[in-house]
Order: C-alpha cells, then sequence, then structure tokens
C-alpha cells in the first residue's frame, strides 16, 4: 500500500497492486475501479473523474491530470496548451513563462513534479491563498516569492478570480506574522477567533501600511508564526486571520482602523492623569508626550475591555516635549484593549 499527499488537490490517493488489477480510492470523490492490461499501458475504466494513472514496475510515476481528453487529437486539452500524457507529461509548446525559469525545459509540466503539485493555467510560481487566508499550496515546486490571491479552486482546481498582490511571499509573512504578534489572539483558548479580535486584527493591519514600525514584528509569537510553514498555518484560525487582515489591507478592503495612524495596548490605559512621567516602565505615556481626545463611546469601549485597573483620563494635552499643550491624538477605534489613534 503507498500512500501519496498531492498538496495542490488536497487529496489522499492509495494504490493497492496486485499482479494486473489497481483499486484506487479517492477520498471525497467517488470510487473508481481501473484494470491495467501491461504496467506501460494507460488505464481504462469508469471515467467519472478526469484521471490518468501510469505504472512502470508496479510503481506511481504519473499523477492527476485536471483537463479532459481532446477527442480529436488525443491530448489533454488545458485551454491555451495541450497536454501529451502518454511523454513524461510534456506541454507540446512552450511554457508562457518558461523565460523566468531557464534552468527548467520549456515543455516540463509542474517542473517535472506532477504528483506532487499543479500549473492549470500556465502562471508564474507562486503561493496561493484564499481571500479569508487559507493557504491552498504553489503550483509549481520553485518558489519566486509571489502572492496570489483568489476565491478558491474551481472543478479543474484552478484559481477563481485570481490576482496577484505587489508583495513578496517572504514580505507577506511577514506582516501576517506582525499582525499576529500584536494582536490580542495570546489571550484566547481554543481555535475559534471573536469578532473583536479579527477586527482588532485587520484594523492592526491596515495600520501597518500607513505606519511600519510594529514592536510585535520582533515577538515570540512573530517568530513562531515564522518557523511553521503555510500549511502548518492553516490549522491555526489566529494565523490564518492574520493573513487574511493582511490581505485585506492589500487589496483596499474595508479599514477598521478608521484611517488610524497608531495603536496603543492596554498598558496606556493604567495610568491617573495625574502621572506626568513621559517615560514609565518601558513605556512612553503618549496622554503626556502626545496628548489624547478620545470620544465618549470608545472611551467607555476601552473602560470596559481593559475592566480593573483602568485609570486613563479621557482627554489629557501633553505636558512634556515639542508637543506640550497639544492633543495629537485622536481615538478612532477600539477592539479588544487596543485604541487605535489617527494624529494630527
Amino acid at each position: 500500500m503507498k500512500t501519496f499527499e498531492n498538496i495542490s488537490y488536497r487529496q489522499n490517493l492509495a494504490f493497492e497492486n496486485t499482479e494486473n488489477d489497481c483499486f484506487c480510492d479517492f477520498q471525497n470523490v467517488d470510487y473508481q475501479y481501473w484494470y491495467c492490461y501491461d504496467f506501460s499501458s494507460t488505464f481504462t475504466g469508469k471515467e467519472k473523474d478526469p484521471l490518468r494513472l501510469y505504472l512502470q514496475s508496479g510503481e506511481l510515476c504519473r499523477a492527476r491530470l485536471t483537463s479532459p481528453l481532446d477527442l480529436l487529437t488525443g491530448y489533454s486539452y488545458f485551454g491555451a496548451r495541450y497536454l501529451d500524457h502518454e511523454l513524461m507529461t510534456t506541454w507540446l509548446s512552450v511554457d508562457p513563462m518558461s523565460d523566468k525559469y531557464p534552468s527548467i525545459s520549456p515543455y516540463a509540466y509542474c517542473a517535472w513534479n506532477p504528483v506532487k503539485l499543479v500549473d492549470p493555467e500556465g502562471s508564474e510560481i507562486g503561493d496561493y491563498y484564499t481571500r479569508d487566508g487559507k493557504w491552498l499550496g504553489h503550483d509549481k515546486n520553485i518558489n519566486d516569492n509571489k502572492v496570489y490571491i483568489c476565491d478558491g479552486l474551481d472543478e479543474n482546481n484552478c484559481a477563481i478570480n485570481k490576482n496577484v498582490l505587489l508583495i513578496t511571499h517572504k514580505q507577506f509573512r511577514e506582516k501576517a506574522a506582525t499582525v499576529y504578534g500584536e494582536s490580542s489572539a495570546y489571550r484566547y483558548s481554543g481555535n475559534t477567533v471573536p469578532d473583536d479580535l479579527k477586527c482588532e486584527m485587520f484594523a492592526i493591519a491596515s495600520v501597518l501600511e500607513r505606519n511600519k514600525n510594529a514592536y510585535g514584528a520582533k515577538s515570540k509569537k512573530a517568530n513562531d508564526f515564522l518557523k511553521d510553514t503555510p500549511e502548518q498555518n492553516n490549522k491555526n484560525n489566529f494565523r490564518v486571520t492574520a493573513n487574511a487582515a493582511v490581505i485585506n489591507a492589500l487589496t483596499g478592503g474595508f479599514d477598521y482602523s478608521y484611517g488610524a495612524t497608531q495603536w496603543d495596548g492596554m498598558e496606556q490605559a493604567l495610568y491617573p492623569e495625574t502621572e506626568n512621567s513621559s517615560h514609565l516602565n518601558g513605556y512612553e505615556l503618549h496622554m503626556n508626550t502626545m496628548g489624547w481626545t478620545i470620544p465618549d463611546k470608545l472611551y467607555e469601549k476601552w473602560k470596559n475591555n481593559v475592566g480593573k485597573g483602568f485609570k486613563a483620563p479621557q482627554e489629557k494635552e501633553a505636558v512634556a516635549g515639542r508637543n506640550k499643550g497639544r492633543k495629537r491624538l485622536t481615538a478612532k477605534a477600539v477592539y479588544c484593549r487596543t485604541i487605535f489613534w489617527k494624529s494630527s
């Protein structure tokens, strides 16, 4: 018994060989029975799914093809190109992106790795995500650092409404790790993301597009995010939400920060109006160095979310430095214990 995992299709293929017969079990797909006349020929049988399997000396050497055969030519048709499924996964025309990968034959399919990878559209090599942050995989086995987002995969495993982000995959993961590291995710157990936490993450991602400074970029949570693979992060809904937050910010989605340019955590709420230090316990006290004003509704929400220990004033002028006498920060949103400011 051999089991192969195809990342691109997210299906397990189990094969059991007898002398001449083969049984194939596709999870979540109708059972299919195949008879092989010899190990060098194509399987035939009930082709409910456009599948071709090849065996050589009893070993699997071909992966699933997702496009039906063209009855006129006998080749697999992919819309813009034909694939000769008898000749080791070879295109009959040059890969449209072949100039970007000189080390790979322009006639190769999936960089010679069709068991694990898929290239349904002849697009550039890159990592694919859904708009809600789930990593779908990469279309070939070479990483060019591109990020594609889509609405999922169709029945042929082609990306639906695909767009490329103007950011490398490395930068994308670093942004998502920062969002995750700066968020209040550490306060929650289980794997369910509350709405307020989701809004907080989305707001942080939007602010990061305007203000690159974030201490959470070097936090343990951010490092843990980057240590794990995108596939591993799929199992953690908090990390998936961080991906989605970055995607939302990069694609012009709704700005949950309402134009904020920075944020603060609950540490800023623990000092009373009478505290006039510019720095305390390792924090810059923004009520004293920049001054702030908080609308009634947001002030009550921040107070309730922080709970016991809340002492922050609703308004205060800066008492030190070049901003003395000013109120430069205006609260724009509150999620969890985080308050988002727009500076003037």
